[in-house]
């Protein structure tokens, strides 16, 4: 559990030591023991330590520390309770660095520093172009060098992409730290293996020059085949984020945008060569991250929230449907059987767990949804801010909250009877402490459009008692993801 979360972008989240960003300064990797409660740090010797993934079997951690120096891999056993980092190369902290194991646990998918170009080799100066005879010595000479490359992205026109944010996209086989490069200078905005582990969809970000001659974002979606190392631009105009890969790894299911570059669509594309297969009536504004619909057990049915209801996607019938929603709540994600949120789970066929939340009240939930129904039953629901939801085989549920008066913690809740248990107390000095409350304050704009807001208060706040005010205006954003953070 990240004791510290990413909070903002611009010079936080670079490097120009090609260290730990700044957002990620004292950060830890904690591993907690869920039957006993007790956790402890993999990394408290020092330094910043973040993105931590297990692997597939539960028995590989993997994270990013630059505790021992340079900015690296690092892997926890578990078995042996064993730190090492998995090579000895330096790895990538600009853009959205993540981490992606391989199905079989043998290897990671990891950004690394841009490589410096290679020196021709002996091969290739072999290869050039000999000089006419007769030429004079003082005349114009031309040398052509060939030699093989790693296959890396096409930049748009008037890149303006800053440095510190590309990296080329590898693969370290864990086995011997061996490290391939997959892309080549690229910012690297979305990351998903193929279940079958045989491919990589890597979603790219450039910024360019447009012809407004302002600054924009493009999005580019590449397959590379971990065979043969080749790759492929698949399509062009899709959403910032992950794809999902269909169990089979032949089809991907994200956000794309189609004829109006404003919206974007839940869709369904062939990952052998990226035509449209099926795309959802529902379209919403292009912008922010997207999470990507999960995917059936079937690969015939992919399902994703939209419009604060959740929808199917049928690749048979091409089209899409709303199957379920909640009264009085917005839902907002699906959670994965696994625990997954985004693209790497697939979903219970007989119902679905989701979160949701709450306008009127500002409290968030947990519900199932019975899909064949579209009846909801109410799970859990909370006045703190509910998240890293992971359902169990035995019919209960982790999950992290925090409010304004209590730091992050892990909790967990029986399914059928409703009872909760807190799990973890990382912060104990923190909750020893009074901390302040929140009211939920309303008024009208001078538009006479409703506005509402919180209203933080200072430790040991008397009522009618006088006090200092700051403001500070969080327009057209949702305030719980504000004001319901711990401390």
């Amino acid at each position: 559990m990240q004791l510290k979360d990413f909070r903002g972008g611009g010079a936080n989240f670079l490097s120009a030591t090609g260290g730990a960003p700044a957002a990620y300064a004292g950060c830890e990797v904690w591993i907690t023991n869920t039957k006993t409660g007790v956790s402890r740090s993999l990394t408290s010797r020092g330094g910043a330590a973040w993105g931590a993934e297990w692997s597939p079997n539960g028995k590989l951690l993997a994270f990013y520390w630059d505790g021992n120096g340079p900015l690296q891999v690092w892997i926890w056993d578990r078995d042996r309770d064993r730190l090492s980092p998995a090579s000895s190369e330096h790895v990538h902290s600009g853009g959205f660095a993540t981490i992606r194991w391989l199905p079989d646990n043998s290897g990671i998918i990891v950004t690394l520093p841009r490589a410096a170009p290679a020196a021709p080799s002996a091969d290739a100066r072999s290869n050039q172009s000999p000089t006419a005879a007769g030429d004079a010595s003082d005349k114009p000479i031309v040398a052509v060098y060939e030699s093989p490359i790693v296959p890396s992205a096409i930049s748009p026109p008037h890149e303006l992409t800053p440095a510190a944010l590309r990296g080329d996209l590898a693969l370290i086989t864990l086995a011997r730290g061996d490290v391939k490069r997959l892309l080549n200078d690229v910012m690297p905005f979305g990351v998903e293996v193929s279940p079958v582990g045989d491919a990589v969809a890597c979603t790219t970000s450039s910024f360019q020059l447009g012809s407004s001659g302002a600054s924009q974002a493009v999005y580019q979606l590449f397959v590379v085949n971990l065979n043969n190392g080749t790759s492929r631009l698949l399509r062009a105009g899709v959403a910032p984020g992950e794809m999902s890969w269909s169990k089979d790894g032949k089809m991907l299911a994200g956000w794309i945008t189609l004829e109006n570059p404003a919206t974007r669509v839940a869709a369904v594309i062939s990952a052998a060569n990226g035509d449209l297969i099926a795309s959802s009536e529902l379209s919403v504004r292009s912008g922010g991250l997207s999470v990507p619909p999960l995917w059936a057990p079937t690969d015939n049915v992919a399902y994703f929230t939209g419009d604060g209801a959740v929808w199917k996607l049928s690749v048979s019938q091409r089209d899409s449907q709303r199957i379920a929603t909640i009264p009085q709540r917005a839902i907002n994600l699906i959670i994965g059987h696994d625990g997954h949120t985004q693209c790497r789970a697939t979903v219970n066929t007989a119902c679905l767990l989701v979160t949701a939340f709450d306008e009127s009240t500002l409290k968030s939930s947990f519900y199932v949804i019975d899909q064949s129904t579209g009846t909801s039953s109410k799970i859990l629901e909370d006045a703190r801010t509910l998240s890293n939801v992971v359902p169990t085989a035995t019919n209960s549920i982790f999950f992290s909250a925090e409010s304004i008066k209590e730091a992050e913690d892990i909790w967990w809740i029986d399914v059928p009877s409703g009872r909760t248990a807190r799990v973890t107390n990382l912060n104990p000095a923190i909750s020893a402490r009074s901390w302040g409350d929140r009211i939920l304050v309303e008024w009208r704009a001078q538009d006479g459009a409703e506005r509402r807001g919180w209203l933080l208060l200072p430790t040991n706040y008397v009522s009618g008692q006088r006090s200092p005010l700051i403001v500070f205006v969080y327009p057209e954003r949702t305030v719980n993801s504000v004001s319901g953070r711990g401390g």
